[in-house]
């Protein structure tokens, strides 16, 4: 195989990979906010959004960056 042939497939399933995962928090979002009460889902929206930044925080790989400093 192709070393373009070869990026091309990777690129493409990593792209469908992160609309997979986009897709299956929007229903996550969506059913939440159907089952939950409006406080309930603001607590849940907020630690959403502090998971999303603990992640976030992973990816970027702080603690390398904080052992090389």
């Amino acid at each position: 195989m192709a070393l373009a042939a070869q990026i091309f497939r990777g690129s493409a399933l990593l792209t469908l990979n992160e609309v997979l995962g986009n897709v299956c928090i929007f229903i996550r979002n969506f059913v939440l906010a159907r089952v939950l009460t409006k406080s309930d889902f603001g607590i849940a929206a907020t630690l959403t959004v502090v998971i999303s930044l603990l992640e976030i925080g992973g990816r970027m790989a702080l603690g390398q960056q904080l052992v090389r400093a």
